[in-house]
């Protein structure tokens, strides 16, 4: 997708969740996506807004998914039921949850909007062995404390993501 189509996206998404409508036309500097998309993006499903509420277009959801798929490194099987692509699985909630936490709760520092590959970079679990406790903190404090800021302009700091759980898993299961 493209940077300008994903802040737009974000954008979206973000008034929806202040309570704002969304706009209804992209911006006048650049080529944004259709005024109909930033409608869609800022649609709520269940509670927790979703790259995919209310995209209709088959062709669009499936080039929003090979996006995804390509920053996590993993084929359509990891998050859908073969069998029933609409079904509900642990994995596509795990995605709502880091979209709505982290996608829309985060911004680069160096600008754009972040997206799964921001921390991902194409590894679905991107820390490796977590065995090496100090690796692990380092890699975390470099490539996805440094890097962000919360939207309000704020540090991110350990707890930003984790809550009170550094030692827990803090996923949705």
């Amino acid at each position: 997708m493209m940077a300008s189509a994903r802040r737009w996206l974000a954008v979206g998404a973000l008034a929806a969740l202040a309570g704002c409508p969304a706009p209804e036309t992209p911006p006048a500097s650049g080529a944004g996506p259709p005024a109909e998309r930033s409608a869609l993006a800022a649609q709520v499903r269940g509670g927790r807004p979703s790259l995919l509420a209310g995209v209709a277009a088959p062709t669009e959801k499936k080039r929003i998914m090979k996006e995804v798929s390509a920053e996590l490194g993993v084929e359509c099987d990891y998050c859908h039921d073969v069998a029933d692509f609409t079904a509900p699985t642990a994995n596509k909630k795990i995605a709502d949850f880091m979209y709505a936490r982290y996608a829309l709760g985060l911004a680069p520092r160096a600008g754009g909007v972040a997206t799964c590959a921001a921390c991902h970079r194409g590894r679905a679990r991107f820390l490796g062995d977590r065995a090496d406790r100090e690796r692990v903190k380092q890699e975390m404090r470099d490539e996805m404390v440094a890097p962000f800021r919360t939207h309000g302009g704020g540090s991110v700091e350990c707890a930003t993501c984790h809550g009170d759980k550094l030692d827990q898993p803090f996923l949705p299961r």
